[in-house]
């Protein structure tokens, strides 16, 4: 096998044969997550996590309307009145 998915999808299933690259690579991540005290982590769930954590203490944070607004989209269709060459 040369990806992980399919490694995870065929999980229990079998036994199988998984490149070599693919073996180092997740060594190496488990030798990072060892020296790193779990900071360096390929697994998604940490990913996941981050997002979960940032998303509920945003929700806590108290809604303000913005201080300013964005122009009309008719302008952002015009061409610009002023060109500046950088050569």
């Amino acid at each position: 096998m040369t990806n992980v998915k399919t490694i995870n999808d065929n999980a229990g299933s079998a036994r199988w044969m998984v490149d070599d690259r693919i073996l180092s690579m997740l060594e190496l991540a488990d030798q990072m997550y060892q020296t790193t005290n779990g900071k360096l982590n390929i697994a998604m769930g940490s990913v996941l996590n981050i997002w979960h954590n940032y998303r509920e203490a945003a929700e806590k944070m108290p809604r303000r309307m913005p201080t300013t607004s964005c122009p009309p989209w008719k302008s952002w269709k015009q061409p610009p009145s002023t060109v500046i060459s950088t050569t």
